[in-house]
């Protein structure tokens, strides 16, 4: 992800350009055809002309403009922005041209109208509107001569030199039009580019927002001094005291596999928020969407990884209560593409202290966590140690060999029933009997059967075979 100070508010402009072209732009194709098809009929009996060339002209342009609009949803690049854009409206320019009918020459409102969209709903800098603007423009009037050549539509008319008045003067104030918008559209660039620029929260500018749910939003933000990407957390009404617990949990915990906190501040209206570094990769939950199943020795690795971390984690007497897929992100680099970092420490909860906070004062909150990887013992709400966390892990792993919970397998709804050896040996038949028996003890209904903490999971998957990376 581009996280550049120069780059960050352009990629944030553009989602905007898009997600306006997406909406501004259906409305126009459906207008372009919903009103222009009963007009080609009206025109075609009035002055006796050929309604099949009227038909190939609007198919043809239509295709063209459908051509970009497509393109919006496929989450274009810049560049490829661009060219559905031209596609689009450059596409009207030549059907507006291709349509045009009887003496009088072009409709300059409908190619002024044109220009208008486009400059309001794209504005950019003025060489780029220039160069945009004026591909439309000139698009008519060659589509224009091209068309009278073809089709000999107006030749009546127009061998009457005096005739071309009319078509230099549309042209001329379609042209005014669009050097108008030129001047707009760099200063609505400007305006929204400082915009952009202006969201801050404390030191930090926003950049792109990655998330959000109850307790808050997480934002990309950049410190303007140091010029490091950040993920910054926001607290939303009174999930304070939750993100409160988390940074207080994150400032105890210094393993490379943990998020780092960065900083801590609060808001100018008072809100919470702490900046955690930016981890540039994907979730193990998209990894295995998107890839299938990994191979054991890769889960070996990840899960070595996330035990090592939840070990510090245990050790100082936390619990993480939401280790999930969606919780451990899979660095990109390619120097090392499987490194892990466990975030999200928003429901973690410290044991063993004088009293529970705030914030798990109801049976509600205390089984607050993903279902499909907690434990038997948190979802009835009752008290819980580093052996919960063990569980999720060991359905992490799962998922990450199979693609799935342990509770979607086989469409079971008691874990007891997956617990059985025969039934775990059917749902992972390629796994060797020491990775099997090590989820087993994490996967176990009783947390007495279980492994006791992190600690001892990491040990165990280290004596695993198979351990190399692939």
């Amino acid at each position: 992800m581009q996280t550049s100070d120069a780059i960050a508010p352009d990629a944030r402009a553009h989602d905007a350009n898009v997600a306006r072209l997406q909406r501004v732009l259906g409305l126009g194709l459906l207008l372009w055809n919903v009103v222009g098809i009963p007009n080609d009929v009206v025109v075609t009996e009035t002055f006796g002309l050929s309604y099949t060339e009227f038909t190939i002209a609007r198919v043809l342009a239509t295709s063209i403009q459908l051509a970009g609009y497509v393109g919006f949803f496929l989450r274009p690049t810049p560049a490829q922005l661009r060219v559905y854009e031209s596609l689009l409206f450059v596409g009207t320019s030549v059907g507006l041209a291709a349509l045009n009918h009887g003496p009088g020459g072009p409709t300059p409102i409908f190619l002024s109208c044109t220009l208008l969209a486009q400059g309001i709903t794209v504005p950019r800098p003025w060489r780029a509107g220039l160069v945009s603007l004026g591909a439309t423009w000139l698009a008519y009037p060659i589509a224009f001569v091209v068309t009278e050549v073809l089709t000999h539509r107006n030749a009546a008319y127009y061998d009457d030199p005096g005739a071309w008045v009319p078509l230099a003067l549309s042209l001329g104030f379609a042209a005014l039009s669009g050097a108008f918008l030129v001047y707009g559209g760099e200063s609505l660039w400007a305006l929204r580019r400082r915009a952009l620029e202006a969201q801050r929260v404390g030191r930090y500018r926003l950049r792109e927002r990655l998330g959000g749910g109850g307790m808050g939003e997480v934002w990309l933000a950049q410190h303007p001094g140091l010029g490091r990407p950040v993920a910054l957390k926001l607290a939303r009404g009174d999930a304070g005291a939750r993100l409160a617990n988390e940074i207080d949990i994150l400032a105890s915990l210094s393993h490379p596999g943990t998020v780092r906190l960065v900083d801590r501040g609060r808001t100018e209206d008072g809100r919470l928020y702490c900046a955690m570094e930016h981890v540039a990769g994907s979730t193990l939950a998209e990894v295995v969407e998107r890839e299938g199943p990994m191979s054991i020795a890769r889960v070996l690795y990840v899960g070595r990884q996330i035990a090592r971390a939840l070990a510090e984690a245990h050790a100082a007497g936390i619990v993480h209560r939401d280790v999930k897929p969606e919780n451990v992100m899979l660095s990109s680099s390619p120097a090392d593409p499987d490194r892990v970092k466990l975030i999200d420490f928003g429901l973690a909860l410290r044991i063993g202290a004088g009293s529970e906070p705030r914030i798990e004062s109801t049976r509600a909150a205390r089984i607050a966590g993903s279902p499909r990887y907690m434990a038997p013992e948190q979802r009835q709400g009752a008290s819980l140690d580093a052996r919960a966390d063990v569980f999720a892990l060991g359905a992490v792993l799962f998922h990450a060999l199979t693609g799935r919970s342990p509770l979607d397998v086989d469409g079971a709804v008691s874990m007891r029933a997956l617990m059985d050896d025969p039934t775990l040996v059917r749902a992972l038949p390629d796994v060797p009997d020491d990775a099997r028996a090590v989820l087993a003890r994490c996967l176990a209904i009783e947390p007495t059967d279980r492994l006791p903490d992190a600690s001892a999971v990491a040990e165990a998957l280290a004596a695993c075979r198979d351990e190399s990376r692939v």
